[in-house]
């Protein structure tokens, strides 16, 4: 199953993961991803389904980034469970500007 032409990603962090993009073998259609920030993933891209054995780096050329920042410094999450920011980035540090996470919506920035 493809995204259709109205998919949008943007205010997203995607981080600490082995792939920070995963699609299906085959065609490759162009995604747009902007305001978002990609910290630590081991590939920025890769390829398969199934069981991870599956899966392969691949070519990140199809992910067309506009006000992206891709790092290999760790991204702060709040771990104190009494706050309301609990699993959510720290404010004032490295990506919590683009108001990610759950029940965030309305604090986003344009």
């Amino acid at each position: 199953m493809s995204p259709g032409d109205d998919f949008e990603f943007h205010n997203n962090v995607i981080a600490d993961s082995l792939y920070g993009w995963i699609i299906e073998g085959g065609e490759r259609p162009a995604f747009n991803v902007t305001k978002s920030l990609f910290s630590r993933n081991k590939h920025q891209a890769g390829t398969g389904a199934g069981p991870l054995l599956n899966f392969k780096e691949t070519d990140p050329a199809f992910l067309k980034f506009a006000e992206v920042t891709v790092t290999d410094k760790p991204v702060m999450i709040d771990l104190d469970q009494a706050k309301k920011q609990y699993l959510h980035l720290i404010p004032g540090t490295m990506g919590a500007d683009l108001g990610a996470g759950l029940f965030h919506a309305k604090d986003r920035p344009n």
